[in-house]
């Protein structure tokens, strides 16, 4: 006749940080060869043009870009980004710590066009 013997209670945090990989691996800090102090860049009536897998031409308009940064000892403030484009529209602001645990507090705002019109054309045809 088998019996079990006791075991130990399963260590769920440890098993969890063991199975689940670090997106940065084991990288402890990230060092930027400067500081950056971006105290306004701005971009208006751009035209990005690519060429998809197929080789069809594809055109984003870029309307305006509005972008506010700064990072010093490894502390990075995103005071504002403001992207519109004819793909959406995206704000953002926000800060990360580039070592030890990497934190991030990071508000974005997206506004994508081209679900909006699929979630559009799909309830024209199916509500």
């Amino acid at each position: 006749m088998y019996t079990q013997q006791p075991s130990e209670p399963i260590d769920w945090t440890h098993l969890e940080q063991t199975l689940t990989p670090s997106l940065l691996g084991n990288l402890q800090r990230i060092d930027l060869p400067f500081d950056l102090h971006i105290q306004q860049l701005s971009a208006k009536d751009w035209l990005l043009r690519q060429a998809d897998i197929k080789g069809n031409i594809e055109t984003t308009t870029l309307s305006s870009l509005e972008l506010l940064l700064d990072s010093t000892n490894g502390e990075l403030q995103l005071t504002r980004l403001d992207l519109q484009s004819s793909l959406g529209s995206l704000e953002g602001r926000g800060q990360a710590q580039l070592f030890g645990d990497f934190p991030v507090n990071l508000n974005l705002q997206a506004n994508l066009n081209e679900i909006k019109e699929k979630i559009h054309s799909f309830c024209q045809k199916q509500c």
